[in-house]
C-alpha cells in the first residue's frame, strides 16, 4: 500500500541503535584531553563498522609494505650501479657528447658497409 503524501505523512526511518552511542559527545566535565575521551567512542565505531575497519588496515598495510619495498629496491639498485661502477679501474674511456679531439672518420656521413 502506497501512503498519500497529502492525507498521511510517511513513517520515519528507523534509528539504528549502535549509532545513537556515537552521536553523544564526550563528557567534557571529567577533565584530561579531548583525545583520551575519545577513546571509547572510536572503539564504539570500529564495532560498528568491522569490515571498514579491516579494509582500511589491509590498505595502510599493503601501502607501507609498498613503500619499503620500493625504497629495498632503489638503494639495491644505487648499490650495484656503484659497485659495477667501481670495478671498471682507470683505464676506462670517458665519452661526452658533442665533445671533439680528433675525427675517426672524415667529416660526412660514416661509410657504409658495401
Amino acid at each position: 500500500m502506497i501512503a498519500d503524501p497529502v492525507t498521511q505523512p510517511a513513517a520515519a526511518p528507523a534509528a539504528r541503535p549502535d549509532f545513537g552511542i556515537l552521536a553523544v559527545p564526550p563528557n567534557r566535565h571529567r577533565g584530561g584531553p579531548r583525545f583520551i575521551q575519545s577513546i571509547p567512542s572510536a572503539f564504539e565505531a570500529l564495532r560498528a563498522n568491522k569490515g571498514r575497519a579491516v579494509l582500511t588496515t589491509l590498505g595502510i598495510v599493503i601501502g607501507v609494505a609498498a613503500v619499503i619495498a620500493i625504497v629495498a629496491l632503489g638503494q639495491g639498485s644505487s648499490a650495484a650501479v656503484t659497485q659495477r661502477l667501481s670495478t671498471l679501474g682507470t683505464n676506462v674511456i670517458t665519452i661526452s657528447p658533442g665533445a671533439q679531439r680528433g675525427a675517426a672518420w672524415p667529416a660526412g656521413p660514416a661509410p657504409s658497409s658495401r
